[in-house]
C-alpha cells in the first residue's frame, strides 16, 4: 500500500524527547524525594525550585513524544483494491474500495468522496503541496475525472 503519512516525525526526535523527559522528571522527582528527607540548603536556588522545573521540563517533553506519536497515526494511502485515510479528527481508519467510489471532488483543500453507501467530506490541510497533489491525481484517476473541480 503506497502511504501518505501527514506528519513527518522522525523516529530519533520521539526517542529523544521520551528518553530526555523521563530522565528530567525522575532527576527532579529523585531530587524532591531528596530534599522531603534530609535537609536540602543551597546558596542558589532552594533544591525543590530546581527540581520542580526539571520535573515541569519532563513533562513538556513527554508531551512532545506524545503529540509527535499521535500525529504519526494520520496517513492517506491507497492500493489496488482500495484507498484508506485516517485524518485529525477521525477515531478510526476508513476504507473505501476502488469498486464502490463513484466521484470525486475537490474544492481547494476540500475533498467530497461520493461511495455506494456514504458521502465523506474530509478537509487535506493537514498535507504539504506534493502530497496534496499526488492525492488529488489518485482520486481524479479513480474517479475517472467525472466532475472534478479544482
Amino acid at each position: 500500500m503506497e502511504k501518505i503519512i501527514t506528519y513527518n516525525v522522525r523516529k530519533g526526535m520521539v526517542k529523544f524527547l521520551l528518553i530526555g523527559g523521563l530522565i528530567l522528571f525522575f532527576v527532579g522527582a529523585a531530587m524532591t524525594f531528596k530534599s522531603l528527607i534530609g535537609n536540602s540548603e543551597s546558596d542558589f536556588m532552594s533544591g525543590n525550585t530546581i527540581s520542580f522545573i526539571l520535573m515541569f521540563n519532563g513533562v513538556i517533553f513527554l508531551g512532545a513524544a506524545y503529540m509527535h506519536i499521535r500525529f504519526r497515526t494520520y496517513f492517506f494511502g491507497w492500493d489496488n483494491q482500495q484507498i484508506s485515510f485516517m485524518l485529525p479528527g477521525m477515531r478510526e481508519p476508513q476504507n473505501i474500495f476502488h469498486t464502490k467510489l463513484q466521484l470525486a471532488e475537490v474544492n481547494g483543500k476540500l475533498v467530497n468522496i461520493f461511495a455506494e453507501e456514504r458521502t465523506m467530506t474530509f478537509n487535506l490541510d493537514v498535507f504539504g503541496e506534493k502530497d496534496f497533489e499526488r492525492i488529488i491525481d489518485k482520486l481524479k484517476h479513480l474517479s475517472n475525472s467525472k466532475a472534478i473541480e479544482i
